[in-house]
């Protein structure tokens, strides 16, 4: 699937946060500080360089389904005819797969081999999902 180009408007430290090549990347900001924003820029480029299977995660299923993955929708919408609500999963036509989970059951990511993770909110995780 070609993404097309889009034009955002982001922070220089939000800039550094996607661009960002270490094995690990934080956005740390306070409240509406565009956290999950730069969260679903920073997937959808995991996406189009097609690093492989991903994994999109927030702290509980309600806030992964009015938050995190509403965002993701609305910013990228190409992808929402790939996303299969009962699998929790996007599975992309290159068939690579995004899995879409909530850490309030920390489990449901055992076993998944991905490249690829957006934790939004992860501060406010199980303990066991950060283990």
């Amino acid at each position: 699937m070609e993404q097309k180009q889009k034009e955002i408007t982001l922070h220089k430290k939000q800039l550094e946060a996607i661009k960002g090549e270490k094995q690990f990347t934080l956005a740390i900001a306070g409240v509406r500080g565009g956290k999950t924003y730069v969260g679903a820029h920073w997937a959808a480029k995991q996406i189009a360089e097609k690093k492989g299977h991903g994994i999109i995660a927030a702290p509980t299923y309600a806030m992964l389904q009015s938050a995190t993955m509403q965002t993701f929708f609305e910013l990228y919408p190409e992808y929402r005819p790939y996303y299969k609500e009962q699998k929790k999963e996007i599975d992309l036509p290159n068939g690579k797969k995004i899995f879409c989970r909530s850490m309030d059951a920390p489990l449901s990511t055992e076993g998944i081999t991905a490249e690829w993770v957006w934790g939004d909110e992860a501060g406010q995780y199980n303990n066991l999902a950060l283990t």
